[in-house]
């Protein structure tokens, strides 16, 4: 199967499997290679910064249409008004109901298996798009919408704030289809007005003067971290351009976010070799090469020794359950 490239951003971007009853996928990940019928390139778009569209139209203009992605370095949220099927975030199951959220991070695989009558926005931007101060709140990190960088949030919409939630993104459709002055600066702040109602319906406790330091100190060690995993696999590996020890590092993360640093660069190395295992053809070879291991050996026994269970028997596994 071959998959043109489209023109068109990249949230409204849905690639139908040819798989029986296997739905519709939204692929986000860094050069991955679909497997088995499903191959694709994926392709850089940087222009866009913001985007929000509605899924019905997204799940009915796809449905059938065979056409490649192109992957941006934006987070999703997504919010299911009415609806059902399942979401895989890279190999983790969510069932879909009326009035979810889910948060996606960049480079996570979204499949979306959705029935056809699904109603709600899906609402994708840049940490650039945000413009985020060194005072200003920051939703992408303390909000607990998009966590550590490898488990984002699932949210349930209670009726107390469906209305404004709703009022606000009918405002941000409104305002993205326009031509107006400083549409972008208007956008940026429904965006996180949006994201700060979320924030509050998890109960996130906003922060302490004292505990700020700490907090962005390990925000600039995940931005860090999600650039450089593959090269960089060291706690000193990150103390060193951040001017800390690596012991005060790994106090200051797991204060934050209930790890220390080095279990953060474990996960990440685990969860993209799972990524990998699932969504590409490559062989456990190519992927330890990929990830910056030495030896395929190497790579083998951290895979087994995360996961619990070997790297072939994982991607057959894994398999079964996507396809089924």
């Amino acid at each position: 199967m071959h998959f043109e490239q489209s023109q068109e951003p990249i949230c409204r971007q849905l690639l139908a499997y040819t798989r029986p009853n296997f739905g519709t996928i939204m692929n986000f990940t860094d050069n991955l290679k679909l497997s088995g019928s499903i191959k694709s390139a994926i392709s850089y778009d940087t222009q866009q910064l913001f985007e929000i569209s509605p899924l019905d139209q997204l799940v009915k203009n796809r449905f059938g249409n065979h056409q490649q992605p192109k992957r941006q370095e934006m987070y999703h949220v997504i919010w299911v008004k009415k609806g059902s099927g399942e979401h895989l975030i890279d190999t983790q199951r969510h069932q879909v109901s009326n009035n979810m959220v889910y948060c996606v991070l960049p480079k996570q695989v979204l499949v979306l298996k959705a029935d056809r009558e699904m109603e709600g926005y899906m609402i994708s931007f840049t940490a650039d798009f945000l413009r985020l101060t060194p005072n200003s709140f920051n939703p992408l990190f303390r909000s607990g919408l998009f966590g550590s960088g490898t488990d984002p949030a699932v949210i349930k919409v209670t009726s107390e704030i469906e209305n404004d939630l709703l009022q606000i993104v009918e405002s941000m459709q409104q305002e993205f289809f326009k031509t107006s002055p400083l549409k972008s600066d208007i956008l940026r702040q429904y965006l996180k007005i949006f994201l700060i109602y979320l924030t509050r319906q998890i109960g996130q406790p906003a922060e302490p003067p004292e505990q700020l330091y700490r907090t962005e100190l390990a925000n600039r060690f995940f931005s860090l971290l999600q650039q450089n995993f593959t090269k960089k696999k060291l706690v000193t590996d990150y103390a060193g351009p951040l001017s800390i020890t690596p012991n005060y590092l790994n106090n200051v993360v797991k204060k934050v976010s209930g790890h220390p640093a080095s279990h953060h660069i474990q996960q990440q190395l685990i969860q993209e070799a799972r990524r990998q295992a699932v969504y590409t053809d490559k062989s456990m070879k190519e992927i330890a090469y990929f990830l910056g291991f030495e030896t395929n050996t190497h790579f083998s026994k951290f895979f087994k020794k995360n996961e619990g269970s070997n790297f072939r028997d994982y991607r057959r596994s894994m398999r079964d359950v996507l396809y089924s």
